[in-house]
């Protein structure tokens, strides 16, 4: 894939079958690398920010957010 919105990239991340790209002032760059015709989109950053790094993080399921929650008896 060959975009004029990825010259200048400073920072790449890659994971779970997307490459996310700092591009200099525009913004995020993510490509799908996995989808049968690749996909391109840009995350804009809010006014004011700027990327210093990119990170891809896992994602969290829903089981990873349940808690055990002992429930008090204390009146405290």
């Amino acid at each position: 894939m060959e975009s004029e919105r990825l010259k200048g990239a400073q920072h790449v991340a890659g994971g779970g079958g997307k490459l996310c790209v700092v591009c200099g002032g525009n913004g995020i760059v993510v490509v799908d690398v996995v989808a049968s015709s690749k996909k391109l989109w840009v995350l804009d950053m809010p006014m004011g920010f700027e990327a210093l790094r990119v990170h891809i993080l896992p994602r969290m399921t829903r089981p990873d957010f349940d808690f055990l929650v002992l429930t008090s008896t204390s009146m405290e």
